[in-house]
């Protein structure tokens, strides 16, 4: 019996419209390693993202060396990391020769299919040199890793290239597997989406390769246990148990912040279904998307500070009037409102309704800052008229610009 905690999704140096979060983050790599210890995790699985941009500041550079630094001294006998599509492979495998010394093994690139044992890493216990288990590493997978392209190719194509490039990669690593000894447990990882996952709505990274681009029914028998990273709701894959997300660390956006977060912690066995353990997260900001006229929204504030006025971390707030005038004499009070509430209020928005065509008051105009890019983008589509099945092609391709636009990668594929 091998036991392994899977995480995934860190996402160091993460800011939310502005605000740093380096005091969260760190508290919840702090819980994680109170979570090892008391639970004796013997191997950790990181799934990706350990960083939200390619280059990090200095802070997040440094609490990832330090964490691992302080996971070479914990209980815990292996660590796993891979990088996910928001990684530098560089920046999170600049100590990798190092932190091997220490059994943590960092995996950023695939290996090429006639070094695929590189990819293979082998559990051995420190102490008896018994293989207890082996983790097939597969890190976020870009396309030039997994297919080749010619000028001809449709987008169709191109997808159902990367889906077959995909699957043939873990099945080329479940096969390697077949090597080792039945009764010795075999998991293996993954950045990516796959089909059936439940992504919450607005997600934008889902849409970095296709997104369909696993089924993990079909994936090899021999894997006991999947642990995949990039959705950042935790779950078990329908008509695939064994293959699981872990979610984020923290909750990311208000968009998030209804789904709970933490890790799995399971006992895997060869052979056996897994039965995966969930632990929720006690490192929580609460972050909240409250609507309605601006009257409405001070009651919600009001409430929504009391009833987390013992919280360890400021509640934050975003407020959204509907059927509502946005003018300054409104966002002050709604300021003034979440600052006596002991919110901090971080973003106010005006939701204009489909059949709402006049302009806006030169008073209420919506500042550019006040809007995401997918906002102006979505907007500027529905002025124009483009068909829907154009549309879903140009959402495509400009989500996977402007995720590369914020996770500073300049490569493309």
């Amino acid at each position: 019996m091998l036991r392994i905690l899977h995480t995934a999704d860190w996402h160091l140096g993460q800011t939310l419209l502005g605000q740093p979060r380096h005091e969260e983050q760190q508290r919840a790599l702090d819980w994680l390693l109170e979570i090892i210890e008391a639970n004796q995790v013997e191997a950790l699985i990181v799934a990706g993202d350990i960083f939200d941009v390619a280059s990090p500041a200095e802070d997040a550079r440094k609490m990832y060396n330090d964490y691992l630094a302080k996971l070479a001294k914990s209980c815990v006998k292996w660590v796993v990391i891979i990088a996910g599509n928001h990684d530098s492979p560089r920046m999170i495998s600049n100590v990798k020769a190092l932190a091997g010394a220490f059994n943590i093994h960092i995996v950023a690139i695939p290996a090429p299919a006639e070094k695929l044992s590189d990819d293979l890493i082998e559990l051995h216990d420190p102490t008896s040199d018994e293989l207890r288990g082996v983790v097939a590493a597969v890190p976020f997978l870009q396309d030039r890793y997994v297919r080749s392209s010619s000028r001809d190719q449709t987008l169709e194509d191109k997808e159902l290239a990367l889906t077959a490039g995909i699957h043939a990669h873990f099945d080329r690593l479940a096969e390697a597997c077949n090597a080792y000894p039945k009764d010795v447990p075999v998991l293996a990882t993954g950045h990516l989406y796959a089909t059936g996952a439940k992504a919450r709505e607005g997600q934008d990274n889902i849409y970095i390769g296709n997104i369909k681009n696993l089924n993990a029914t079909q994936l090899p028998s021999r894997f006991d246990y999947v642990a995949l990273g990039h959705i950042h709701r935790p779950q078990k894959l329908p008509g695939a148990e064994h293959v699981t997300y872990s979610g984020s660390l923290i909750a990311l956006d208000f968009l998030e912040a209804s789904d709970e977060k933490g890790v799995w912690l399971q006992d895997l066995e060869a052979g056996k279904s897994p039965d995966p353990q969930w632990i929720p997260s006690t490192v929580v900001r609460r972050l909240k998307q409250l609507s309605g006229t601006s009257e409405e929204i001070i009651k919600k504030l009001k409430a929504f500070g009391v009833r987390h006025i013992e919280d360890e971390f400021t509640p934050w707030a975003e407020a959204v009037l509907v059927d509502d005038f946005a003018d300054e004499k409104r966002r002050n009070e709604l300021r003034q409102a979440a600052q006596d509430a002991g919110v901090k209020l971080l973003k106010i928005t005006r939701q204009r309704t489909a059949a709402e065509s006049t302009p806006l008051a030169p008073e209420e105009l919506e500042a550019l800052d006040e809007l995401s890019v997918e906002e102006v983008f979505a907007r500027k589509c529905a002025d124009v008229g483009i068909p829907s099945d154009v549309q879903k092609r140009l959402d495509r391709l400009f989500h996977t610009v402007v995720h590369d636009a914020r996770t500073g990668k300049t490569e493309t594929t």
